[in-house]
């Protein structure tokens, strides 16, 4: 006679969902990565000197506030929750094109 197994079949159906799931995790993860290196190329792939300059630009809470059409107390709650990306220089805070793009992209998903 050959080899029982001891799993049952309802525990292998377990664990063939959680490694599927564990899969799908890893592929969304990545696919996130993609969709961000190809925002940042279609961002600068038409721009060309001073207007690749300006999409460098760091912008204030007030700038970015107005890009966002959101007041600028919200602006300090999202960055409080991690929900906004930034960039510190010293004590200051300034957003990026990309990290105020990243927003958006983020909040369009959720609606």
């Amino acid at each position: 006679m050959g080899k029982t197994n001891n799993i049952s079949p309802d525990a292998r159906m377990i664990n063939l969902l959680e490694l599927n799931i564990a899969y799908q995790k890893k592929i969304m993860t990545e696919i996130n990565r993609l969709h961000e290196r190809m925002d940042k190329l279609e961002g600068k792939a038409m721009l060309s000197g001073d207007d690749l300059l300006e999409a460098e630009k760091l912008f204030s809470y007030a700038q970015t506030s107005e890009l966002l059409d959101t007041p600028v107390r919200t602006l300090y709650e999202l960055r409080k929750r991690n929900e906004i990306e930034c960039t510190k220089i010293g004590r200051t805070v300034k957003f990026s094109r990309e990290q105020i793009q990243a927003f958006k992209r983020k909040h369009a998903l959720k609606n």
